[in-house]
């Protein structure tokens, strides 16, 4: 029988703890999959590295470097709290106190048990836990994966190109043998980005490095929204209901966040409030996707930023505030 993508993701996790806890000590190498070099193409690199180490000098500034790698040390401190949090969320819903006494006075030093704990019993609680576990172990699991450098040449990515909308990007490894580098290449053949978000071209194919990969998992996350806007823009011109979300029921919220309004729609209000971390809840409310749209109409002139930050003006604010009558927002619009 298939195991499920939450057991992959946290056996992987398990089976990674020991690689992370030799990467914290100084000149312990990460397990990156990179080429193997020839003794002449070493050589030539201990050759540079002596050449540079003249010419810095033994006094130079920054030359002090800390005794275990901080980034190593930051993913192993994170790692461990979530399992810790994870494990405490799974024995509550349990009621297994034992492990909760363990996970309140768990030091961080080793997550092994927790994780092994979460693994065997994060089935028998409900959705809301369950999607706790199913998120993070997914977040831990891609940021170590990131830590390690391990991306594999030729893997095809699930989403489309910002700029030319195609299915076609992929991860590559390229660059001379002794300094390969993984990037993300669109391979549609037609894209031609704009020239301040794409700075490096690879057989006249636009390329993202590594380093710029946060930045364009954004940019992504933004044409998709962009693309779902004019979609339902579309079907509102036509006077159509969304067949694929209109009977979407969940959680409707408008939050304050810093200085934007930001008007969305879930399935796990508990999960999301956590993830947003919002300043002030002023509204969470009965609702569909379809509500969600209409308010983003509705509020369209006020809105800053891509699809659901909006100003706080004194319209969102009322109306978030005479909805508390209502018993839910689908009820309270025409």
């Amino acid at each position: 029988m298939t195991e499920s993508p939450i057991t992959q993701n946290l056996d992987w996790i398990y089976n990674r703890w020991s690689d992370l806890c030799a990467t914290r000590l100084r000149g312990t190498p990460k397990p990156w999959r990179q080429p193997t070099l020839t003794p002449e193409q070493r050589g030539r690199l201990d050759q540079l590295a002596r050449i540079e180490k003249q010419e810095r000098g033994a006094f130079t500034l920054g030359e002090s470097p800390a005794p275990i790698h901080l980034d190593a040390y930051d993913r192993a401190v994170d790692l461990t709290t979530t399992m810790a949090k994870l494990a405490r969320a799974v024995a509550t819903e349990l009621g297994h106190h034992a492990v909760l006494i363990r996970a309140a006075l768990h030091k961080y030093e080793d997550p092994l048990l927790l994780i092994t704990y979460v693994r065997n019993h994060w089935h028998q609680c409900g959705a809301e836990v369950g999607e706790e576990v199913q998120e993070q172990a997914a977040r831990v699991r891609a940021g170590l994966a990131h830590h390690f450098s391990e991306v594999d040449d030729g893997q095809h990515l699930a989403a489309l190109c910002p700029y030319c909308e195609a299915p076609e990007l992929y991860v590559r490894v390229i660059g001379p043998e002794d300094n390969a580098q993984p990037v993300i290449r669109c391979e549609s053949g037609a894209c031609e980005p704009p020239p301040q978000a794409c700075g490096a071209w690879h057989r006249n194919l636009p390329l993202w490095p590594l380093h710029e990969w946060d930045w364009f998992a954004r940019e992504i996350e933004h044409a998709d929204q962009e693309r779902e806007r004019r979609r339902l823009e579309a079907l509102a011109a036509a006077g159509q209901a969304d067949p694929v979300t209109e009977q979407e029921h969940g959680s409707l919220y408008i939050v304050q966040i810093g200085q934007h309004i930001k008007i969305g729609w879930t399935q796990t209000p508990r999960i999301r409030m956590r993830q947003l971390k919002p300043d002030r809840v002023l509204l969470s409310k009965g609702g569909t996707r379809q509500d969600e749209t209409r308010l983003h109409h509705r509020f369209a002139e006020h809105r800053r930023r891509g699809r659901e930050y909006f100003e706080p003006h004194a319209d969102i604010l009322r109306f978030a505030e005479k909805a508390h009558a209502y018993d839910s927002v689908t009820a309270m619009l025409p």
